[in-house]
């Protein structure tokens, strides 16, 4: 029989395993290292699945972009509208 990871109450947790479990808040948890609630591990898994979809779809959009000519085009543009300004 596997062990339960998380019970609601000290009842709840079988006699022959009590000494398995520790209370952390208001739950009953057994007591491990490097275990984690599923819940909390399926709440990182679809925060990373979202984020890398996020991530993807903003390479695709600025894949052909580079950004060294845009920032080369961008100082040539606030120049030419410097001398712009200077000559009116």
């Amino acid at each position: 029989m596997a062990l339960k990871f998380k019970y609601a109450s000290k009842d709840m947790v079988p006699a022959d395993q009590a000494g398995l479990y520790v209370e952390r808040d208001g739950a009953w948890v057994l007591d491990v290292d490097g275990a984690a609630d599923k819940s909390k591990l399926d709440e990182f898994r679809s925060t990373n699945v979202a984020l890398l979809k996020e991530r993807d779809d903003l390479k695709k959009r600025f894949e052909s972009i580079d950004p060294d000519e845009f920032r080369r085009l961008a100082d040539e543009k606030r120049r030419l509208e410097e001398a712009q300004q200077v000559k009116a």
